[in-house]
């Protein structure tokens, strides 16, 4: 794994070749960067499912945590249990931009662009 100096960017490589570049432009948030990798990687998502799950962010000013409305019911009512302060909001730019480009297996690219701020796309 290669990532610049403030973990926005990230390159991870499978049997020494590259796999996965992913990176934001915003230097406030790393968080949905490091989620889509996770997603990827770890879950085992396609590039277009780990790109469209629900993030959440850093606390905010007033100390909750900001989740996207789209995590399950279940996610926020472990929260509550938990006594875990969170704003529950829309999909938003404020869970970070995330543009990424992979390669699968048959060495196919995929080019993914976040869907939470108008004029991104995906090119398959």
């Amino acid at each position: 794994m290669l990532g610049d100096s403030q973990n926005r960017r990230v390159a991870l490589f499978k049997d020494g070749k590259p796999c996965l570049i992913a990176g934001s432009s915003d230097f406030r948030f790393v968080h949905g960067t490091w989620q889509y990798c996770t997603g990827v990687v770890e879950w085992g998502l396609s590039p277009t499912d780990a790109m469209n799950q629900p993030r959440f962010g850093l606390p905010r000013q007033d100390g909750n945590f900001y989740f996207e409305s789209h995590y399950g019911d279940k996610v926020f009512e472990m929260l509550r249990e938990r006594k875990i302060a969170f704003f529950n909001g829309q999909p938003s730019p404020f869970t970070e931009l995330v543009g990424a480009l992979s390669i699968d297996d048959e060495r196919a690219l995929h080019i993914e662009q976040d869907g939470r701020v108008d004029g991104c796309a995906l090119a398959n």
